[in-house]
């Protein structure tokens, strides 16, 4: 299976989980470490859970936002429409992204029917997430315009997600069948699995903060015109 923002040897390092010998656990090759596929299967659903809370994704991973209606704003310069993300994918019909406009009766895609760029229909500032309306203009401003997109901050992992990811794999195993292999020693006086569950749940916390794109603020001097 395909996973992108750890692997399960980054799991292993960075939770310190060895095999019965006390060496670095090679996963599937000692009962009862879990198999690689079902690390990778917890991979998956941890890089999830990690572009669910800041709204973004890295490497080769898209997050994708559905059907985000906008008002369109209109000030003296320009017309326009704000995304909630930003650093956008390159819009692309054929990867199931819209840019949809009402005319009154249904929803027009302007990507399969209008022409991108700067002297053309539309153009797109794909870092700021915005779209600017040029030869082209929406009639209906109260949400006039719904967009469907993808999101993708990063060609490259950053390592601090690859440490997020694993360390949130060391927590979903923590709370699997296969908690003796995170926390051999048990409930030990000195380090009790509970207060390293606690510590790998601040250091995800303090990673994703650097990274949070759940929130953009539109441009302030925007007004809506309906």
């Amino acid at each position: 299976m395909v996973v992108v923002y750890c692997t399960a040897a980054n799991v292993a390092s960075y939770c310190n989980i060895t095999d019965s010998g006390g060496d670095r656990a090679v996963f599937g090759t000692d009962p009862p470490i879990p198999t690689q596929a079902e690390v990778e299967d917890l991979i998956n659903i941890a890089e999830e859970m990690i572009e669910d809370k800041i709204k973004t994704a890295f490497g080769t991973r898209n997050l994708t936002i559905t059907e985000e209606y906008h008002d369109v704003y209109t000030d003296w310069k320009e017309t326009s429409i704000h995304l909630s993300k930003c650093d956008i994918v390159t819009l692309a019909s054929g990867s199931g992204d819209k840019l949809e406009v009402w005319n009154g009766s249904s929803w027009v895609d302007w990507l399969t029917t209008k022409t991108e760029g700067r002297n053309d229909d539309y153009w797109v500032d794909y870092s700021l997430g915005k779209i600017i309306f040029m030869n082209s203009k929406p009639n209906y401003k109260h949400r006039g315009v719904r967009v469907t997109y993808r999101v993708n901050s990063n060609t490259t992992v950053p390592k601090p997600i690859s440490l997020a990811t694993a360390l949130q794999v060391g927590i979903l195993l923590a709370n699997s069948e296969h908690a003796s292999v995170i926390f051999p020693e048990g409930e030990s006086e000195n380090n009790p699995a509970e207060s390293r569950i606690k510590r790998w749940k601040t250091q995800i916390q303090d990673i994703l903060k650097k990274y949070d794109n759940s929130q953009l603020t539109p441009d302030s001097s925007f007004i809506p015109v309906y």
